[in-house]
């Protein structure tokens, strides 16, 4: 176990990051599968459900790395890629529970789900990019 830490911490800021996201990740992917499909959660062994969390989890996280870098190329805002892995880590999280929370009451399918809640998220960081882009146009413009 002590060879595990020594392997982990001589890992760079990026691997350490994204490896605990997904970690934190994965109980909220298990809850929601039990929470939105129940039968499919019962009818699965545990260890294919794990390994759904985890791919759930990690296409989850990257989408939220993905639109971060998107949102920080087009503000030309200084590439702190360090800084977007750890905000992906924590909108990641707060996303899935939000989406959860909505969802929850209504009759989704798990695929359902999915497609709903990964269209929200790509949907409410395309907007928030265009938003932050046109306040940053009429910024420069007020300026000269």
């Amino acid at each position: 176990m002590n060879d595990f830490f020594n392997f982990f911490d001589k890992q760079n800021i990026y691997t350490k990051t994204t490896a605990i996201s997904i970690v934190l990740l994965m109980p909220f992917w298990y809850v929601c599968l039990f929470l939105i499909n129940k039968d499919f959660f019962f009818s699965i062994d545990i260890v294919l459900r794990v390994v759904f969390s985890f791919c759930l989890a990690l296409v989850w996280y990257f989408e939220q790395v993905f639109f971060l870098l998107i949102d920080r190329s087009i503000k030309r805002i200084e590439n702190n890629i360090e800084g977007c892995f750890k905000l992906a880590a924590i909108l990641s999280i707060f996303s899935l529970c939000v989406c959860i929370a909505i969802m929850y009451h209504s009759n989704y399918s798990f695929k359902s789900f999915l497609y709903n809640s990964l269209c929200y998220i790509a949907i409410s960081n395309i907007l928030g990019t265009a938003i932050d882009y046109i306040c940053d146009r009429k910024e420069i413009k007020k300026r000269k």
